[in-house]
């Protein structure tokens, strides 16, 4: 009996410990509560990725929106064309987010005017008229801009 004893006195503190629940009510929001993570997201924005892959041809798209503002980085690494990497900023009217790219190609800086449509998880590229504004292409307004028959990158989870 004595032995029975002896085993209580010593687990009862443990499972004392084990059953008691902190207390929070001081402590500050840490990384991994809900509370911080999702303030850390409304800093960040939202980060999403779209890809464009044949057997000759990939594009690359990773951007962050905070609102209609967009900033980014964007590959295009076609068969046969100098690859372009380089980064997007823009902003979203409506359904279409109208972007400036500008990129490194063969040790050359470039800019260029990008548009694509949402659709649904797709953005689908635009192509404009090919006027130029400023030294860089221009694709003008959206009823100027063709879409279809070209790149259509497809959301995909972010590396």
């Amino acid at each position: 009996m004595k032995h029975l004893y002896f085993l209580w006195l010593i687990f009862l503190p443990l499972l004392v410990a084990c059953n008691s629940k902190p207390d929070t009510s001081d402590t500050p929001a840490t990384p991994d509560t809900p509370v911080a993570v999702n303030e850390a997201r409304k800093n960040l924005g939202d980060s999403s990725c779209y890809t464009s892959t044949s057997p000759k041809d990939t594009v690359l798209l990773h951007m962050r929106r905070q609102g209609n503002n967009v900033t980014g980085s964007l590959i295009y690494s076609i068969f046969e064309k100098d690859r372009n990497t380089g980064t997007i900023t823009g902003k979203f009217r409506g359904d279409t987010l109208f972007a400036t790219y500008t990129f490194m190609s063969e040790g050359t800086e470039s800019v260029r005017d990008l548009t694509f449509m949402k659709k649904g998880d797709e953005l689908v590229e635009g192509y404009g008229t090919g006027d130029k504004q400023n030294g860089k292409s221009a694709s003008g307004t959206r009823s100027r801009v063709r879409y279809g028959g070209g790149i259509i990158l497809t959301k995909t989870d972010c590396p």
